[in-house]
Parts: structure tokens; sequence; C-alpha cells
């Protein structure tokens, strides 16, 4: 496995008015960054400077008809990587991208194509206008090439080069062969000279590789590589991580491009923990190093998450993950403080916190996955229940591929990526008590999955919950009918009800002695843990809650109508 990687390392950045104005630029996004871009005198100087990336974010989010008015000042690697991101879906071409983005650089003007047509790859043109047109050069001067095919007669700039192409794309294929031309006759003759005939698969995985070198000089690995952002690290201190080198020297060949300002720094990206640690990182320095190795790291998630590189929700998505991980790697070695999570920041590297971060979300995924490979309850999947929430939906977002917490509730269910260690506690502690409600379930209910299939004739699944098996049952013993799970008579409801309550009268509450009661009678049947005595009381007191909620209203004369209702198996 290879160490931290960044993208070769940018000089020291010295605080000049242009790069002043281009951090003021970068700190804005939407439309604030692009009215500020519009509005700078040295728009030329600052879109050069531009990472490619967040230049990428500025053209996708501007008005599209401000757009070739910044495009047409980008450098021809920045446009490069626009191309490896928008023209491709994994080993392929896409060629329906190709004449949207040729017509978007030819809208910017004859002088900036030309500069692009000049210095991009010669392999790359060939391989994108080879999934546009057909080239053909006739054996003698006065040869039609297409004379025996259907169609429109051929194009050409030249006289000799022939071009077949979609009538619609016509006057953009001439423009571009016809600006490269002028601009460099020998390119022009070099790249129809290579569009003669079929362009290649080995062109294109030729093209394809060296996107992927590419990509990966701007911190966008191949897969494997970037999944090493998953490798655990297991520390209990900082001081067992590695330390991060020395800052960058300054730049002798002038002014460095700036580092991509991924917003991880809003509030709404990112936990308080990382907002703060990053305010107080001091050094100009190691903020700049910082925020290198934070676009370095999304984008590593990205490629590791198999997410498109060129969706701008992407980003987010990735961005909201790195945010949260972070947090929890900072807050696993420094607790609370911000300072100690500053200096943390400062000092190693951004993929090590992150990978502390993520062994502990592991650690909780891990523990639900060998819960439930082995069966709920133990060795009786068929058992399975709905569990109550939000104890399912946590776990529901634990089991997934991607491990996700649950933050809403039954009206809104919300999953997002883990944010605090808090979050991950919470997650443990569910596992936990899982488990023993299915060992719960198996040894004092003997819970059946005929039983399940009978009740789901009279009850919707998402009524049939832990609290259901356990409430019921209790019913059916006031009933004297037995601890077990089977629908109690609905002319008997009222009754069995009635046994429970304190006052049968509204609002009803269960007796306060009936919860005690229910973990001794428990405990006879099924040895407790000090921590399987919580789990139960809290889920005892939650079926009365639940039990209240739904009955304890009910008129003296009412007979609890089970369309209505949760909580009880009433037929």
């Amino acid at each position: 496995m290879s160490d931290v990687q960044t993208p070769a390392r940018r000089g020291q950045v010295i605080a000049t008015p242009l790069r002043r104005e281009i951090d003021e630029i970068l700190s804005l996004r939407g439309e604030a960054r692009e009215e500020r871009l519009l509005a700078t005198p040295r728009l030329a100087a600052v879109v050069a400077l531009l990472p490619p990336e967040e230049l990428y974010f500025t053209l996708k989010e501007m008005d599209p008809d401000n757009v070739p008015l910044v495009l047409a000042h980008a450098r021809a690697d920045q446009v490069e990587f626009f191309l490896d991101l928008e023209l491709w879906k994994g080993d392929r071409v896409r060629p329906g991208r190709v004449v949207p983005w040729l017509r978007l650089l030819a809208s910017c003007g004859e002088a900036p194509l030309a500069r692009w047509l000049r210095e991009l790859d010669l392999a790359d043109l060939t391989l994108y206008l080879g999934r546009v047109v057909r080239v053909v050069r006739p054996h003698e001067p006065d040869e039609d090439p297409f004379q025996d095919l259907p169609g429109r007669a051929p194009i050409t700039v030249d006289g000799f080069y022939y071009v077949r192409c979609p009538a619609e794309h016509e006057d953009l294929v001439k423009t571009v062969l016809g600006v490269l031309r002028q601009a460099d006759p020998d390119r022009y003759l070099r790249l129809m000279e290579a569009l003669l005939g079929e362009v290649d698969s080995e062109l294109e995985e030729h093209v394809y590789q060296e996107r992927v070198r590419r990509l990966a000089m701007r911190g966008f690995p191949e897969w494997d590589e970037a999944m090493e952002v998953y490798v655990p690290m297991e520390v209990t201190s900082a001081r067992e991580l590695p330390v991060r080198g020395g800052s960058p020297s300054p730049d002798p060949d002038g002014e460095p491009e700036a580092a991509p300002r991924y917003p991880i720094a809003a509030p709404s990206v990112a936990p308080d923990l990382v907002v703060k640690a990053l305010g107080r990182v001091r050094d100009p320095a190691a903020a700049e190093s910082i925020q290198l190795e934070l676009a370095t790291l999304t984008n590593r998630v990205m490629v590791a998450d198999r997410l498109d590189l060129d969706r701008m929700e992407s980003y987010g998505r990735a961005l909201a993950k790195v945010a949260g991980y972070l947090a929890i790697g900072l807050e696993a070695l420094a607790g609370p403080d911000e300072e100690a999570a500053a200096r943390l920041l400062e000092r190693h590297w951004l993929q090590h916190l992150f990978r502390v971060g993520w062994t502990r979300i592991a650690t909780a995924r891990n523990r639900a996955r060998h819960v439930f490979r082995r069966g709920w309850p133990e060795g009786h999947k068929e058992r399975l229940l709905f569990l109550d929430p939000p104890l399912g939906e946590i776990l529901d977002g634990l089991l997934r591929p991607h491990p996700l917490w649950y933050a809403g509730d039954e009206a809104a269910p919300v999953y997002r990526e883990f944010r605090a260690l808090s979050e991950v506690d919470r997650a443990i502690r569910a596992v936990d008590k899982a488990e023993f409600l299915g060992r719960f379930l198996l040894s004092v209910v003997d819970l059946r999955l005929d039983d399940c299939k009978e009740a789901l004739r009279d009850l919707e699944p998402e009524h049939l919950k832990t609290s259901t098996v356990f409430l019921t049952s209790l019913v059916n013993a006031a009933l004297d009918r037995g601890f077990r799970f089977a629908p109690i008579p609905r002319r008997r409801a009222r009754e069995g009800l009635a046994k429970v309550w304190e006052e049968d009268r509204p609002p009803r509450r269960v007796k306060p002695s009936l919860a005690d009661a229910s973990v001794e009678w428990v405990e006879l049947l099924l040895p407790l843990s000090g921590t399987d005595r919580m789990f139960l009381r809290e889920f005892v007191l939650e079926c009365f809650g639940l039990l209240e909620e739904e009955f304890g209203h009910l008129a003296p004369d009412e007979v609890p109508d089970p369309r209505f209702t949760r909580g009880l198996w009433i037929r």
C-alpha cells in the first residue's frame, strides 16, 4: 500500500494582490463567485491561476451566457481536465458529449480555440473528433471519395481532405478544422492523417491511460488505489499517526496555482468541530496545504465510492463524508478540544484522520453484520422482525454498503453521513440492543415464523414491530391466555387493557409497578447482564408509552379498532 499521496506540491503562497483577489473569489460560491469573477479587471490572470476543479465548479454554476467570457481565458490543461471528466464513462468515450463541448469551446472565439487546438494532446483530438467525423483522402485530385456513398456531399477546408459528419455539425467541424489549419498547418495535417479510416480501440485505450495518469495527478487515482482511504487505522493516540512533511518553499517561477477551496468550512457541510478547527489553523502555508489535501481526499473518496466525477452533487456527497469522518477522527483523538483538533490538522495527514473516523464506523457496521449474519435472533433468522423506530432505521443505515446515520423520524426518514463520535456510539448501542431483543423474543416469547405470517393477515407490515409482539403477549397474559403472541379477541381487548391501567379513565397510564414486575419476570426466564437489564427496562417503558399513546384516550364504551391502532394484534 502506498503512503498518502497528493498532487504535485505547489510552491508556498505569497500574499500578492493577485493572490488575495483569487483567495477572495475562491471563498465565494455560486452567483456571488460569478459576479466577483466577472467584475475583476484581471480576469485572464485570475482564471489562469484557478485550480481546474474550482474553474470547473464555477463554469457549472454560471449563467450559460457568461461561460464563454470566463472559459476563453482557461489554460489548455484546465480544458483538458474538463474533457477528462465530461467526455468519459469508465474507459469509453461518450460520443454524445463531444459535440456540445466542441461547440462550447468554439463559442469562446478563434484565438482561444486556436490556442487549445495547438496545445491539447493530438491523440485526444484525434479520438474525440473521430467520434464525430469520417475523413477520406482521394487517390486522384478529381476523385470524389464519397461518390459511392449515399447522403450529403462531404465538406473540406483545404480541397484535399474530405470530411463527412451529420449535417447539423458541419459548420462547427469546418470552424474547428479551419482554425487549426490556419493556426498550425503542420498539426492540422497530422490530425487529418490520423483521422483517415476508423479510430481504433488501441487509440482509445492509449488516451484512456493518459487520462488516468492526468487525473491521478489531480488526486483522482484508479479505484483500487482510491480504496486505500478505507483501510482501517486502529490507533489510540495521535502519537501513533505519521507526521506530515514540512511546508513547501517559495516558488521561484512565479505565482503558483491556488489550492482548490472545497467548501468544507461551511457549517451546512461540516460538523462544528471541523469548522472551528480549520478556523484555528493560523499558518497560511499550513492552511493552503490542508486545503489541497482536502480536495485530494475528497477526489479519492469520489473514485472509491464510484461517484460520477462530472456531477456537482457527487462532490457534495463526497465532501460531506470527508467532513463527517474527519470530525469523528478528530474527536476520537482530541475530544471536543478545538485547539487540539487544529493542531492535529496541521501535524497529520487528513487521510489518516479520515481513516481513524472510518475505523470507528466500520467497527459498528461489522458488529451489526456479525449479529445479522448469524441470524436474528441467533440461529433463527426466520424469526426476524422489524425493530421499532428508530432502532430498525439505525440498523438499516448501518448495514448499507456505505454506512449512513439515521437522522430522521417516522414522518420524514433521513439518512446522511455520520458526523460525530456520539452517533457512532449510538449506532453501536443500537446493535447491542437489537441483539438483546432478539434473544428476548427467542427465549421469552418463543416467536415463530407462522405467528408472523398469521399476524400479517390482520396487521400492516409496518405495524408488526417488536413492541407489538411484547404488548400483545402481555395483554394475553392479563386475560389468562398465557404470555404468547396470538390475536386478542376484539371483544376482550378492553378487558385486557383495563388490567394494565392504573385507572381505567382517560388519560390512562400503565401501572408503575408493571415495569419492575415485567423485568423481574423476564429475569426468571432469561439470565440478564446489567446492560441487558437496562435495555429491557428501556424497551418495556417504550412499549408502555406506545400503549398509552394508542389506547389511553379511548372513551369508556369505545372498543379498539385494529385498523387505526398500533401496538396490539387485535382480531
